[in-house]
């Protein structure tokens, strides 16, 4: 056989068992950009308020269109409402957001799309209609992962961040949580110039799921050669009774949202360093926080978490209570309904 035809049959052989190229893949290394951003929804009044923040639509979407990145992610909370009118709300989203914006569109799924616990209705819908809860490519030779509210193990009871104290003493060292964290670790393996995590929940929190990066997943990410970037939606939690010792990990970075409305990041990447650039001013809606270190979250810290909301809580029945015996009840339940931002009005178990 001559040569040629020897080289023919080796190219040929080769590109038979060489894997598929990921979603998005292209090539090996490159330069790119994307925009981060996220909690777009408009809080009801009524359930016929169905929409979107306004200022986002008014300036975030041109902003986007005119930086031209490869592709937008939206850390979670499109929606208001997981379970009234959710297929509504997703299909006002995709018509006045998705279907304005000249890019990729790739989404976490918040506690306001899906439920803190998992609703298989709006999980569903959410899949149908916007993509995977967890899924994760490849694209200019780095690597984009995006969690699901719901990993590793089942998510935080209750409403909120308001968890029963047991969960303060669970074991997370599970046969759930490990699975989790050997496929983890198999996903992250590879030549990536960078890897990009995007969570809605933030790793920076002192409840259960920070734990869980604190002691399992972060001592993963740190020992990678490659610079991880972690973008998550909520804030931070830690403001309360314990000090925490901020850690400054050499390849870890972490990003999350001070207040709603949220703003964004814009990334820039090539092949040998990545710039996050925070957006905020009169371009776009602002966002008060840029870079964080990274707090440990332990069992004492989780417990004073639990104690404060227990305050908060507290206090918000006590205030409800107080505002209410100024006037009749059904005049404070129609002030409710037509002012739920008013935190005196709350009701009663919340």
């Amino acid at each position: 056989m001559k040569l040629w035809s020897w080289a023919l049959f080796l190219v040929t052989a080769f590109s038979c068992i060489l894997p598929v190229p990921a979603h998005g893949a292209a090539g090996d290394g490159g330069s790119g950009s994307l925009m981060v951003t996220g909690h777009i929804y408009l809080p009801w009044r009524e359930p016929r308020d169905i929409g979107v923040d306004r200022e986002f639509v008014e300036k975030g979407i041109p902003l986007i269109n005119g930086i031209h990145p490869d592709f937008v992610v939206f850390t979670g909370d499109l929606i208001y409402h997981p379970k009234e009118m959710v297929r509504e709300q997703l299909e006002y989203v995709i018509d006045h957001v998705f279907n304005k914006i000249e890019t990729k569109i790739y989404c976490n799924a918040g506690n306001h799309d899906t439920w803190w616990l998992p609703y298989p209705p709006a999980v569903e819908l959410f899949e149908k209609l916007i993509n995977p809860l967890r899924f994760s490519f490849e694209h200019q030779g780095s690597l984009f992962l995006f969690l699901s509210l719901y990993e590793p193990f089942p998510h935080v009871e209750g409403e909120g961040v308001t968890f029963p104290l047991r969960r303060v003493w669970d074991t997370f060292d599970t046969a759930a949580s490990r699975s989790f964290l050997a496929g983890l670790r198999q996903e992250l393996e590879g030549p990536y110039d960078h890897i990009f995590i995007f969570v809605h929940i933030p790793p920076i929190s002192d409840h259960p799921i920070g734990y869980y990066w604190s002691w399992f997943i972060v001592p993963l990410l740190s020992s990678l050669k490659q610079d991880v970037f972690i973008f998550s939606t909520l804030q931070s939690v830690k403001n309360g009774l314990l000090p925490h010792q901020s850690v400054r990990y050499k390849n870890l970075r972490f990003y999350c949202w001070a207040s709603y409305p949220q703003g964004s990041y814009i990334v820039h990447f090539d092949k040998d360093s990545v710039r996050v650039d925070l957006r905020q001013g009169d371009n776009f809606i602002p966002a008060r926080m840029q870079e964080v270190d990274f707090q440990p979250s332990t069992r004492y810290s989780m417990l004073a978490a639990y104690l404060r909301l227990l305050r908060q809580r507290a206090e918000r029945k006590w205030n409800y209570w107080l505002h209410s015996i100024k006037g009749d009840r059904a005049q404070e339940r129609q002030m409710r309904k037509h002012d739920p931002t008013c935190a005196r009005c709350k009701p009663y178990g919340s």
